[in-house]
């Protein structure tokens, strides 16, 4: 099972519907979004991703670096979805729905709002999942 954050535009302008039925445990419920465009977040787009800290030792976010080939649709889908929201979703929960895009965004960013126990989650995954062998 791949574990990822999908970056969730929603746009309403040439809306795709996206309907899941989750189990949240005692009563499955159904997530009803409409999405635009999904960028992944996993090692296949990933360079890296670390925990940003300031001077203080506080936490401030995670930072993420793309690798080159996926730089320009990262920026395209971002320079689209200027001014609308975005939903970041990791193991199908909901982490960050407070989020906008206020610019295209290149090859190297920080996720504010993510806590930093989920980052640390995600980058664990990553970890995982690049020591797993491939599937062909």
């Amino acid at each position: 099972m791949r574990y990822l954050i999908l970056f969730v535009l929603n746009l309403l302008l040439s809306s795709i519907v996206f309907a899941q039925v989750v189990d949240t445990g005692t009563n499955p419920s159904l997530s009803f979004q409409i999405i635009q465009a999904q960028f992944f977040l996993d090692n296949t787009t990933i360079k890296s991703a670390t925990i940003v800290m300031d001077k203080r030792n506080t936490y401030e976010g995670l930072l993420i670096d793309l690798k080159p080939e996926v730089v320009d649709v990262f920026k395209r889908i971002t320079r689209e979805a200027m001014g609308k929201s975005v939903n970041m979703v990791l193991n199908k929960k909901v982490i960050v729905s407070t989020s906008m895009v206020q610019s295209e965004i290149g090859a190297s960013f920080i996720i504010h709002g993510i806590t930093q126990a989920d980052a640390q989650t995600f980058i664990n995954l990553l970890r995982e999942n690049a020591r797993q062998p491939s599937a062909l």
